[in-house]
């Protein structure tokens, strides 16, 4: 079963705060700080979308429950796909730097962004 908790008005602005900052470090970073960064912000980007759409975010510990979550509150499988990326990315990103390589940190970014913009654009 997915686990839910409400996501506040408050949280929501809280987790854009987040978007906004990780996504401007990535680039000027080290590359596994990079890919970690965006990993944090496409994740605080989905979480703003489920906010917004369906009063929730995730707080199951399976990430594809998260995914299943934002494909019910974008509509469709380009936001999970994004975010299933990230997530698939997030333990070596945080955890083993020596595993992530530029291009991955590059997808990664790619990523997030599109899961910036769609959040920007669902909370405007």
């Amino acid at each position: 079963m997915n686990r839910t908790r409400p996501l506040s008005r408050l949280e929501r602005r809280q987790v854009l705060d987040v978007v906004h900052f990780a996504a401007e470090l990535g680039e000027d970073a080290a590359t596994f700080v990079a890919a970690s960064n965006a990993v944090i912000a496409g994740i605080a980007a989905a979480d703003a979308i489920c906010g917004k759409a369906l009063g929730v975010r995730s707080s199951s510990t399976n990430h594809s429950d998260a995914v299943a979550l934002i494909r019910r509150a974008h509509g469709g499988e380009a936001a999970a796909n994004h975010l299933k990326a990230l997530v698939a990315l997030k333990n070596n990103a945080a955890y083993e730097p020596r595993m992530v390589t530029s291009a991955k940190s590059a997808e990664a970014i790619q990523h997030a962004g599109r899961l910036v913009v769609a959040m920007e654009t669902m909370l405007r």
